[in-house]
This record gives structure tokens, sequence and C-alpha cells, in this order.
């Protein structure tokens, strides 16, 4: 056959011609145009290549002169001393000690750095103008900046102005304020840093400005604690009221009533407080009954010096009343066990003991019956997860802020994540009144040395929008919390982030990382690198970005072992071997870089090596630990004659290996044989990093050749032996290499795996280079699931949200003072961590309930019991002015059904009560009543809302029917006889006024429909029927709708 023709400019397709056969013959004139027109695209080729080869090259010329950034040329090879530097900054002594310090008590300190330095990304003032700090560089020893002016473009955004150089002295008041937020056709928008981008900041405001009132107040101990513990006694209280109608009819007698007597127990350490909330009432005029108010016994803690109470009322779990220190000591409790029956059950071996103490001092109360009374006041477990969410949720969150913002100082420069799947089983939410399980994952973020960065999130998949949304706000507060503690801009960018789904998230991750520092993308123009900036300011692109030449994205080397061990068979001879070197291969990758040394003189091909010896060889690579002793101890001279070949620098490429095995054996053999001879292997093969990819790649083209072919004729027996003669090994399958081992083994080659393994090698270099330990990629997350089993036990199958946010919380900080005080503990507390944090945190804490004064914690914990009310008297108790505004937030609503005149007088405002009459003594229909409570009335037979009332306080009992006569005539005319005829036959009435009514007649609402709305169910009668809305949010859009302009409301006036 001929050659192909040359195909030539402006012909047909070439078309192949058989041998014999001549060419298609073609005119003189069109062999003449197609040469004409090569010849011309020719010349303009090659006038094109010599104008590119002359003109400068463009990219260069214009980076050195438009812009300009202190961390000069961007190479594409990594600089391990640069990212070395990048990763130790940040790890300072003071900050260590600052996370020692940080516990469950710790104080929260607010100190910041005096002054900070003009570097990227801080705001400073120049001129009396504000300025963006876009670069900081030295020109002959002079610091300098560059600097953006910030000009207001819309309320509360900024774009940046003109770029001009001045002298960091002439910036004042450098200060962290601003950050980019849009960057788009080279205009740049800036804002201010928002503490709402954080949500965990929303949960303590209002306890943070109370702890600013706090801290200037005077030295003084803390009041609120109990400063005189009682011995086990009963107290008796006696009602305020009660005390005020003695002083008014002096000759009245006021008691107790005995047919109603009722004792209550405040929970105290280490006993409960008994108290006698037998109401009062007059014997002498029989006209009232005095009930026991919290304020009563908030006064008569105060009069005692108990301390303060917190109460907790719950509709379901009923009421518990407990003080301030055996509050923290439940939190103590909760810490250790993260279990709510295990702190159940502490606080019933702390009672035991002072019951029994107390049977001894006080004989009068060592009957059984009140021994048993006073053990069974244990609150049950759901009552004591209230309490310690309503008191301590903002109190725990603080010091998780205060740790985390500590961990993104000294453990923000390498992040890993991972997921785990089982703990977001337990965690149950309410959908539309039915249980969910709306995650399936939880995500944790580990930092450089393993520790947590952030509490563990749940989210609904491991998906990337699942984990953008709990990824991004971690970045923005290791942005802002590392510009606050004086790094630049480039610094406070992370230098890696391993994830075990390279192949998917790290394009992704590149770009989420280039959106939160995208500050980055802006730099100012020089002609040169120390000449000052003019004109307006350079954008570069995302591609260009420093972000994406200062960050780089990670893979997971010990994934990839992971799943080779769910892969191989456990019943092949070589399974052992194979994984062992596969696991060699695998962790070399976080080993430190090998020294440089000088080759020695030795060779492998200067030694020969004998037959006895090589089959003392083959008995090292098929044969047992034990056998091969017995060989290595019968054949010394063999045994020295292969030490020397395995001492060579070239050992591993004798023709010993291929004429015995067909192979070259990888790092994991030679370490394996040198071992059972007792050799000692060069340098080159230690324990080191591989010095590039050619040469990992190498290593597992030996691991393939290897294991090929059967390498050990047995295996290690497994299992229980329950033969006459037992046998420590076992003839298994004869080879490991299956299909599923070699395309593992395909992917492993994968040029985007290949890609995620030598950047965490990268990283791991940088690590030993900056002193640091390195861990491989994400296994620091994986060290965590392992171990949260402790912290959240697996009882726990039905965890609500905000219980497993505060369980969260408690288990970050405790992972985290276990991690960095598990090898500086003293000797008495024995290596237990937790025992060591317990001891220190009680002794802070008596330090502040004793001493008080100017100390931190002291004035925190003063806050903390303003925020819970200590020392005030209770809502219930005190009354307001406002009963609008106790209504908002008391969902308390009743429904009841008035005959037609009485519900259009009670809607239009023409009666401002509502009365009871009783054909008998027993009857008590309006308990309920006190401020606030809604009623919702409509006329009988009718579907439609007439009206809702609002209560002005509690109801007037037992009215004489000639006081009630004498009111009458506030009544309109038509409604006087009417009402005289109800309360004609009454033996007693009841009557509450109203405060404000809503006329709902105009909205045309029926039952069904407020049931709808309020998305609960609404029954109604002659009586008063509880509505049971637990849905805030749908009781506020009530109260929206019907507090509309388009209905009237009247207002009574407000009782006496």
């Amino acid at each position: 056959m001929q050659p192909w023709p040359k195909r030539l400019p402006g012909t047909g397709r070439p078309v192949r011609v058989p041998t014999g056969e001549a060419l298609p013959s073609a005119s003189s004139a069109a062999v003449q145009r197609a040469t004409v027109r090569a010849e011309a695209t020719a010349k303009s080729r090659s006038r094109k290549r010599k104008a590119a080869a002359a003109a400068p090259d463009s990219s260069k010329s214009q980076a050195t002169k438009r812009v300009r950034s202190s961390f000069g040329a961007r190479d594409a090879a990594l600089d391990v001393g640069a990212v070395a530097q990048r990763l130790a900054a940040g790890r300072s002594s003071r900050n260590y000690v600052l996370l020692l310090q940080t516990s469950l008590l710790s104080a929260i300190s607010t100190e910041q750095l005096t002054s900070l330095p003009a570097v990227r990304g801080l705001t400073a003032t120049w001129q009396g103008q504000d300025v963006l700090v876009l670069d900081s560089f030295m020109v002959r020893g002079c610091p300098r900046n560059d600097v953006a002016i910030l000009r207001l473009a819309a309320a509360g955004q900024w774009v940046l102005g003109d770029v001009v150089t001045c002298r960091s002295a002439e910036l004042s008041s450098v200060r962290l304020q601003h950050e980019v937020v849009e960057v788009a056709r080279g205009r740049v928008v800036v804002k201010e840093f928002c503490d709402a981008a954080d949500p965990a900041q929303a949960v303590h405001r209002a306890r943070a400005k109370a702890a600013e009132a706090a801290s200037v107040s005077e030295s003084r101990t803390l009041s609120w604690m109990s400063a005189q513990p009682q011995p086990l006694a009963r107290r008796s209280l006696k009602p305020a009221a009660a005390e005020l109608h003695e002083k008014r009819f002096p000759g009245h007698r006021v008691l107790p009533r005995a047919d109603r007597q009722r004792f209550e127990f405040t929970l105290d350490v280490p006993c409960p407080q008994i108290w006698d909330m037998t109401p009062w009432r007059c014997r002498s005029c029989d006209s009232e009954t005095w009930q026991v108010t919290p304020a009563d016994m908030d006064a008569e803690c105060s009069r005692l010096g108990l301390g303060a109470v917190i109460r907790c009322e719950d509709t379901r779990h009923g009421k518990v009343s407990a003080s301030p220190l055996l509050l923290f000591w439940l939190l103590f409790m909760l810490y250790s066990n993260l279990n709510l029956h295990a702190v159940r059950r502490k606080l019933l071996d702390l009672y035991s003991a002072s019951v029994l103490h107390a049977a001894q001092m006080t004989p009068s109360l060592s009957e059984a019956a009140q021994l048993r009374w006073i053990l069974m006041c244990v609150p049950d477990h759901h009552a004591i997860k209230d309490i310690l969410l309503k008191c301590f949720e903002g109190y725990v969150q603080k010091r998780v802020d205060l740790m985390q913002e500590r961990q993104c100082v000294y453990n923000g420069q390498l992040i890993r994540g991972d997921g785990n799947y089982d703990l977001a089983k337990a965690v149950v939410s309410m959908v539309d009144g039915k249980r969910t399980h709306r995650y399936s994952v939880a995500l944790g973020w580990c930092g450089v040395d393993g520790s947590l960065l952030a509490p563990v999130s749940l989210a609904e998949a491991e998906s990337w929008p699942c984990v953008e949304a709990s990824l991004g706000p971690l970045l923005r507060k290791i942005k802002r919390a590392r510009l606050q503690a004086g790094f630049s801009l480039e610094e406070s960018l992370p230098c890696f982030h391993a994830t075990d789904s390279y192949h998917k998230h790290r394009q992704k991750l590149c770009k989420l990382y280039g959106r939160v520092w995208q500050d980055l993308r802006v730099e100012g123009r020089a002609p040169t690198r120390c000449k000052d900036a003019y004109g307006k300011i350079a954008v570069a692109s995302e591609d260009g970005s420093l972000a994406r030449w200062l960050f780089r994205v990670t893979g997971e080397p010990m994934h990839d072992l992971f799943a080779l061990r769910r892969i191989a068979s456990p019943a092949a001879n070589d399974c052992r071997c194979f994984l062992k070197d596969h696991e060699s291969l695998i962790l070399r990758l976080n080993a430190p870089p090998r020294p440089s040394q000088a080759a020695s003189g030795a060779t492998a091909a200067d030694l020969a090596v004998t037959h006895a010896a090589q089959e003392l060889l083959r008995a090292c690579v098929k044969e047992s630990a034990a056998k091969v002793a017995e060989a290595v101890a019968s054949a010394p001279a063999e045994a020295q004659e292969l030490r020397a070949l395995l001492a060579c620098e070239n050992g591993q490429d004798h023709e010993v290996w291929p004429a015995l095995f067909k192979a070259a054996p990888p790092h994991g053999v030679l370490a394996r044989t040198a071992r059972l001879l007792g050799a000692t292997l060069p340098a080159k093969h230690g324990y080191y990093n591989y010095q590039s990819k050619e040469d990992f790649l190498d290593e597992v083209r030996r691991m393939e050749a290897w294991y090929r072919e059967p390498r050990r004729d047995a295996r290690r027996r497994r299992g229980i032996d329950r033969r006459q003669v037992p046998s420590a090994e076992v003839k298994g399958r004869a080879k490991v290499w299956t299909a599923k081992v070699a395309a593992h083994y395909s992917r492993l080659r994968a040029p985007v795996r290949l890609q995620g393994l030598m950047r965490w090698r990268e990283a791991a270099l940088a690590l030993h280079a900056a002193g640091i330990e390195s861990h491989s990629g994400t296994v620091p997350v994986e060290r965590l699931w392992a171990n949260i089993g402790r912290f959240i036990p697996k009882e726990a199958t039905n965890i609500s949200e905000a219980w497993w946010s505060f369980l969260s919380n408690l288990a970050f900080l405790r992972f985290n003072y276990r991690h960095f005080h598990k090898h500086g503990l003293p000797g008495w507390a024995r290596e237990d961590t937790l025992v060591h944090e317990q001891v220190e945190g009680v002794m802070k804490l008596a330090e502040a309930v004793l001493f008080g004064g100017e100390e931190s914690l002291a004035v925190e914990l003063g806050a903390w019991a303003t925020s819970m009310g200590c020392g005030q008297p209770s809502l219930a108790s005190s009354g307001q002015d406002d009963v609008e505004a106790e209504a908002a937030s008391t969902p308390d609503l009743y429904c009841r059904v008035l005959k037609p005149m009485w519900c259009r007088a009670l809607a239009s405002g023409e009666k401002m009560f509502e009365a009871q009459s009783y054909r008998e003594k027993k009857g008590n229909a309006m308990k309920f009543a006190k401020a606030g409570v809604w009623v919702l009335f409509g006329e009988s037979g009718s579907e439609q809302v007439a009206g809702a009332a609002v209560l002005a306080g509690p109801a007037m009992r037992n009215i004489k029917l000639a006081e009630i006569q004498g009111g009458v005539g506030s009544l309109p005319q038509h409604l006087q006889a009417p009402f005289s005829e109800y309360i004609a036959g009454a033996v007693k009435v009841d009557l509450v006024d109203v405060q404000i009514v809503y006329d709902l007649r105009p909205l045309s609402l029926s039952w069904g429909q407020v049931a709808a709305m309020l998305k609960c169910k609404v029954s109604r009668n002659i009586g008063f029927t509880r509505v049971r809305c637990q849905d805030e949010a749908a009781w506020q859009r009530f109260r929206e709708l019907v507090a509309d302009e388009r209905v009237p409301i009247r207002e009574g006036p407000p009782r006496a």
C-alpha cells in the first residue's frame, strides 16, 4: 500500500489508494491554486510566531505594572517554608494558655489588642476619612500602605473609591469594621461586619446588655445565692395580703386553713427547702382566702438570707422551683454525664444522704412518710431539661463563642470536615404535629491539631448545599477572629481544607473560600513595587484571586485504606500482609521529608546471594514469624548475607527478587523482612515521605506486581479452634488480588484522586516544617465520631433540636477541654480531665459566691441572676399596667358561648365585665381568670365568632347580691332588667372585669377558621373551655389579625 498523501490546504480529505492503483488525476490549475494558498498560510503563521517571540510577556509586565501584593509573584509550585509560616501563625503560647483557661465556668474576658497593625482587610482613618487597607509593604525601611477611600453609596453600604499610598504612621484608629460583600464589573461594595450573620450571637444579646450594666456596679457579694444554708426544716409563709388585712382590722383573727394544707419543695443544696403554702383566711369576717404568692416566698428568702428562687412552670411537667446553686450543680452533673436520667439519679443520691443526716439531727422528721415525700420531690427528667434550657442556654453559648473564637485564632489554619450518619438518627422534629427525622447526618469540623472548631451541627444530607450552610458561618468566624487578633487578610485565610469528597467538592470549596475572602481580589495599581499607587482599584477575576494561590483543597488518604479493607477478602493467605503494606503505602503521605544524606559505597550489584540464602529469603516471605525465627537461628551465615543485602542502598533492585518472586518488593515487604532478619535498612527505605508523585506511583506499581501472585501458603486461624489437635495456621484462599482490588488500584491512579493525595502530601510536609503534629486528613473527625458516643448515649433516640443544640455545645466544651489538658494534668487528677475540670469549676464558683467583688465571673453571675429575675417579684404576683403587653406573651385562651343579647353587649363594649351565677355553693368556673387571659365568645347556635375579650385580673368571688345590684346602674337601660333577673335566684356570683374587647363581627370568622388559624382544637359550651394553643407563631398571627385598624377596639376603665 502507498503511504498517506499530505493534505494540502483547501483540498478535500485524502483518499487511501490501494497498491497498484494510480492517484486521482488533478488539473495543473487546481494544484497551483492549492500550492499558493498553502504558501500564504505558512507565511502568515511564521509572521505571527516571530511577532510573539519578539514581544515581551504581557502577563508578567501587566502584573508588575498594574497591581502589587505583599506576597509577590504567584508561582504554581508550593513554597513549603511560606506555608509553614502561615500554619504556625497564631499558635503562640499566649493563645494556648487562653485555650487552657476556657471551660464551663471560665470568665468571659473581653480583652482585645490595644492597637492593631495596619494590614490588609482592616479599616483605618486617614486625613479624616475612613479608608480600607489594601496592601502593606516596605519602602527603604519605611512601612507604607495602599488604601482605598470609602464612599457612601446607600444606607449601610459603601463603595471603594480612589487608591492612594500613605505611610503607616498616618493611619489612625485601625479597626475591624468593614468587609467586601460584592465585586461586580469593577465596582466593590463594602458593608460593616454584622453580628446577625452569626445566629449564635442573637441567643444572648439581652444577657450581654445586662453584663455591661453589671460591670459598673459596686463590689458586693452575690446576695441571690444561698449565703446561710439551713438544715432540713419546714418554713411557714404568711401572705402579704393577710398581713395587710390584719393591720386594717386589728381585732380580726387571720389563720391558715386546715382543710387546704399544701407544701412545696424548693430544690437546694444540700437538701430541699420545705415551704408551707397553706392559704390563710380571716375567721372573723370569713370574707376571702389569701393564697401564698411567689412574691411572699421571695420576701421570706430575702429576710432569711436563703437566696433567690428560680421557677419554671410547664403545663405538661408541672412546676419546679430551685435555687441558683442547685441549678449550677445540675449543670455540672449534666456536663459530666450528658444524660438526664443520670442527672436525676445524682440528685436523688444527694438528697438521700442529706435526708439520712437530717433524720439524725432532727428527730421530729424521722417519720418514714415525711422522709419519703422529701425524696419523692425530685422532679421529672423532662422538667430538669426545661429548667436547664431556660436558665443556661445563653450562659453555655457564651462559653462556646469564647472557645470558638480562641480556637479560630489557634487552630484555624487547616480545616478537616466529615459527616456521621448515626448521631442524626436520634434527633426528631415536629412537622405538622408529627414527629419526623428531618436530619440524616451530623457534620463536624476539626482544626490543625484535631480539636473541634465548632459544635457538631445537623444537616438533611451530606450534599454541597448543606455543607456550605454549615461551613460558611465557620469560615466567616475564622476570618473575623484572626483579623481581630492582628493578622493580615492573607494570614486569616486557612492554608488547606481536607475532605474525603475531593472529587465532588474540590472546585466548590475553592469558590466558597473565594467568596468569603473576596477582599483578596481587590488590589492597588502601581508602576513598580516601590512607587505610590494611583487611580482606581484593580479587581482580579475569581480564578486570578490571591485566595486561589494561598489556599488548597486536599484529599483524604486514610479513606482509601478504609475502602480497601471493605473489599479485601480476609480468607486470603496474603490479606493481612497486603493490608499492612497498603497502610504503609498510604501513611507515608503523612511522614516527614527524607533527610538529605550521602549514599553509602556498598551496592547490591557487588553482592552475590547463595542458594541457601535465597531459600531463607523465600521463607521470610512465605512462612510465619515463628518458622522464620527458627530458620534464621539454624542458618546464621545466610542470615548475615541477607542482612548485608538489605543494608545496601539499591537492595530493592537486586536480581534475586525477580529471580525468586518475579517482582520487586514494595516498602512494606522490605521493612517486614528486615524485622524478621534483624537487619537495618538504609535511610532511603526509612519511614519518610515520597520525593515526588512519580515516586508514589512507582510504589503503587510495585504493590500491584507483588500481590498479583500468591506469596504465603497459609494464614492465621481465626475464631475458636474446636479440633482435637489445634493449629495456629490454616490454608486459606490463594490470591488476595481480585477484580475489585484491581479496580481499586486503578482508581488510586486516577488523575483526580492522585491530585488530592499529592495535595495532602504537600500539607503534611508543611505541617512538619512548622513543627506541628501531622494527623492524616480527616482522621481527627473520625476520632471524634469514635468518642462522641461517650458524650451522647445510645439510649437517646428522641432528642429535640433545642436539646440537641444544648448537648452539642456542652460536648464541644468538654471535648476541647480534654484535648488541651490530657498531657498536663496534675497527679491528683489521675489522668481524668473531667475530675480536673469539675474541681476547678467548683472552686471558681465558690470564690465568686463567697467573695463576689469586681471579678469578671462574679459580675457575669450577677448579670445572669438579673436576667433570670432573681430577687424580683414574679409576673403572676406583681401585676402589670399594660395588660395588652402581657397578653401578647401569654397564649392563655378560653372559649364561651353566650346568649345573643349578652354576646352583642360584650362585643359592642356596653358590658365591660363577665359574670357567672351559681345555684350551688361548690361552683368555681372562673378560677382560671387572671390578667391577660383571652376569652373568645360567640352567640349560642351560631358558627360565627363575635369577639375576643382580655381580662383585667382575677375574678371577684362570692360577691354579695346587694353589691351587684348597686353596680347594675352602670349598664345601659335595656340591660339592667335582664341582668337583675339573671342574678335573682343565684346562691353566689363571681364577676371579672374586662380590660380590652375586640369586635370580630366585621371579620366574619367562624369557629372552624379560628381553630385552623391557631392550629388547635376549639370546643365551645356555656362554661369556659380551655383552648391549648402551642404554636407561638400562629398565636402571633391571630393577634395581628384582630388588632387590625379595621376592627374597632373598646377599652374599659382599669380595675381598682
